[in-house]
């Protein structure tokens, strides 16, 4: 049953628009789904670091430490807006024609940038310091806690995948055009993105004050 809590609660979040969201599909829609694949490794492998984090007692740092908060908050704000900038600006779409070795490296560094784009989002660890609490006073056992992480982190995955697909599906019908067009879309919602996380760390006084 703890699983199937798990599961509920890793689709809510999966539906929850984001920059990861439109990362993984922009990714898919231009590269393919195996780059898709790549991110949603790399979102899955961030999601289960943080609760670990939180799991074994050393959030309490992150928490209670405002200048730690300012600074994941300020790289992670910066992070996402020159990612936004790189996706602004780039025409590249995905050929077959890329060496084996190119493509395996490009894959490290999609898996690279899903787990750093989900990690430095300081409101992801006080979700997760929060979640956290609620599981804890709800399932005494270690081992009921532990399936519904499971739950939460397999749902997260397997929806991520389910995007990834259905993004790819519209690869063929991408020209060159569309592919600028979607570029120039994508890279602005990651730099509003990002603004908006510098904005809230400094202005909306939501993680530090």
């Amino acid at each position: 049953m703890s699983f199937l809590h798990g599961m509920l609660l890793g689709l809510g979040l999966a539906l929850m628009p984001g920059p990861v969201f439109f990362a993984l599909i922009h990714k898919s829609i231009t590269k393919g789904f195996k780059y898709g694949l790549s991110m949603a490794i790399g979102v899955a492998i961030s999601d289960a670091t943080v609760i670990a984090i939180a799991y074994f007692g050393f959030m309490q740092f992150f928490s209670e430490n405002p200048k730690v908060q300012l600074t994941i908050g300020i790289v992670g704000g910066v992070f996402t807006i020159f990612y936004g900038i790189y996706l602004f600006f780039s025409h590249k779409i995905g050929s077959f024609k890329e060496e084996k070795e190119d493509i395996r490296l490009r894959k490290r560094n999609t898996v690279a940038k899903g787990y750093f784009l989900n990690l430095l989002n300081p409101f992801m660890f006080l979700y997760w310091i929060g979640v956290l609490g609620v599981v804890n006073s709800t399932y005494q056992s270690q081992s009921l806690i532990f399936y519904f992480f499971c739950g939460t982190i397999t749902t997260i995955f397997l929806t991520d995948l389910l995007k990834a697909y259905l993004a790819k599906l519209l690869k063929g019908v991408m020209s060159g055009k569309r592919i600028h067009i979607l570029n120039r879309i994508s890279g602005s919602i990651m730099v509003l993105f990002g603004l908006k996380l510098l904005f809230d760390v400094f202005l909306g006084g939501k993680l530090i004050g």
